[in-house]
């Protein structure tokens, strides 16, 4: 789960506008835009990104955590900390990824926050939008490795027999 806030890139939001839609799974855990549990909110990592073109914000997504929220009126206050091991992604990248990181067709064109139902972090690095390096000579494999196999890359000299010996103890090779 994260949060996706939309629009409100200078940390103030319409009340209304706060979990206004919310899926049905998720109002349990993170409530509504009525009753907001917002110490859930605080722990979920936060993507933050202007709306698809606002010209007067550079079009750039943050990846961060709100660390407050709070109501003042008809709006809500919140501080957004931008996670500095994260480069900012350009709102196109975004938008091509926007099925994997569930984001529907009219999310990022309305100032809202909303939570979705996705591990931002697994869809960032599936989508090679933190710019990871994947090799480009082969595919690394993505599904769960075979029982009782392995693969060990080690120098072939006798300083490592011993290393050799342990690992074909370990996994009865």
């Amino acid at each position: 789960m994260y949060n996706l806030i939309v629009g409100a890139i200078d940390g103030t939001l319409a009340a209304e506008r706060l979990l206004e839609v919310v899926e049905d799974d998720l109002e349990a855990i993170v409530g509504s835009g009525a009753t907001p549990n917002i110490a859930r909110l605080l722990s979920l990592p936060t993507l933050l990104i202007p709306e698809v073109g606002d010209s007067k914000s550079d079009q750039v997504a943050q990846i961060g955590r709100v660390t407050n929220v709070f109501r003042s009126g008809r709006i809500y206050q919140f501080i957004f900390s931008r996670d500095p091991s994260v480069p900012v992604i350009p709102s196109d990248e975004v938008q091509t990824a926007a099925r994997t990181l569930h984001i529907g067709d009219w999310d990022l064109s309305r100032t809202r926050w909303s939570v979705k139902n996705s591990d931002l972090y697994q869809a960032l690095v599936s989508e090679n939008l933190l710019g990871i390096p994947r090799p480009t000579v082969f595919k690394l494999p993505t599904g769960r490795p075979l029982r009782g196999q392995i693969a060990v890359m080690m120098p072939f000299a006798p300083s490592f027999d011993p290393v050799w010996h342990e690992i074909k103890g370990l996994f009865r090779i």
